[in-house]
């Protein structure tokens, strides 16, 4: 018992800089995201329990301890591991959560291409002259979490920005705040030109904020997923419809005249396209049926496996 109490203690020591900021945040959340969906390790506020990180933290603290003196044999290595330890924070401490302006990749020119990185940012943006024909970005645990071809970027891109975005560039909230999971973006870069994309993140999160597209087939009626933050249907004609519920439970058949006039009188309309913005979730429903095939694009909220039940926001 008195061994493993020196243990604890040296465990500590020896990862005191890792705790502060490595351990704490990163590796707790690792080990969170391979635990059984039916293991709890979340406090009341929806983070990580204080027992949960401190009890990675010791174990952490050990194993570095054990790997230090079995690999020497010696304690002159102490102060060794102590500047790896500072390192490890400085490192992966505060700051590496909130990242701005970073470019996460490159996709050459007139390419599809695939990049991973270790986290999904809240924000992603990129110019270019040309549209991409398609940007999908599939998170470990989660899934698909972004599926657009060409008209879907344009058509959901900037939602909610209060001012113009320049010509070119395009700008997407794909979660909440910075998620510590493997991402993986897939490309098709359609310009004749390398295509940089950014990202940044003003908090830590814990939900996505999903783009997808759906298939609306001539005559056939489609239902936008609920609860659903925002529909685009660029294709839309005059004589299709839409059969609206709203949150109360007040239904409305429309014309794409009337979805306009809607639109026009909740939000701000900067040209001829047929989205809705339903953050407020005022719509619970949308059904559409259109006169051609089509494709319909909407935003939706999911949270992240691992934070909490994994349900719609």
């Amino acid at each position: 018992m008195g061994q493993l109490i020196v243990w604890l203690g040296r465990g500590l020591y020896l990862g005191g800089g890792a705790i502060i900021g490595l351990l704490f945040e990163k590796i707790s959340a690792a080990v969170a995201g391979i635990l059984p969906a039916n293991v709890n390790v979340q406090g009341k506020d929806g983070k990580l329990a204080w027992w949960f990180i401190m009890a990675v933290s010791i174990a952490a603290g050990i194993v570095l301890y054990i790997v230090t003196k079995a690999i020497t044999g010696k304690k002159k290595l102490l102060t060794l591991a102590l500047l790896l330890c500072g390192l490890l924070d400085m490192f992966y401490g505060g700051g590496f959560d909130v990242i701005a302006a970073s470019l996460l990749f490159s996709i050459a020119a007139s390419s599809t291409e695939s990049k991973s990185i270790p986290f999904c940012p809240e924000f992603i943006t990129f110019n270019i002259a040309t549209v991409p024909t398609a940007f999908k970005i599939e998170v470990v645990g989660d899934g698909v979490v972004f599926s657009l071809d060409g008209a879907g970027l344009t058509n959901l891109n900037g939602i909610r920005c209060v001012g113009a975005l320049p010509t070119g560039q395009y700008l997407f909230q794909v979660a909440n705040g910075f998620i510590s999971k493997n991402t993986t973006f897939t490309v098709a870069n359609a310009q004749a030109a390398q295509l940089d994309v950014y990202g940044f993140s003003n908090s830590k999160g814990n939900a996505f904020v999903l783009h997808n597209m759906a298939k609306a087939f001539a005559n056939a009626s489609l239902t936008i997923p609920s609860p659903f933050l925002y529909a685009a249907f660029p294709s839309a004609a005059a004589t299709d419809s839409f059969t609206v519920t709203f949150a109360d439970g007040t239904v409305q058949n429309m014309t794409r005249l009337e979805l306009v006039s809607y639109i026009s009188y909740k939000q701000q309309v900067a040209d001829a396209r047929y989205n809705l913005d339903n953050y407020e979730r005022e719509i619970a429903q949308i059904q559409f049926i259109g006169a051609a095939d089509q494709n319909v694009y909407y935003q939706r909220g999911n949270r992240a496996f691992g934070s909490g039940v994994n349900q719609a926001l």
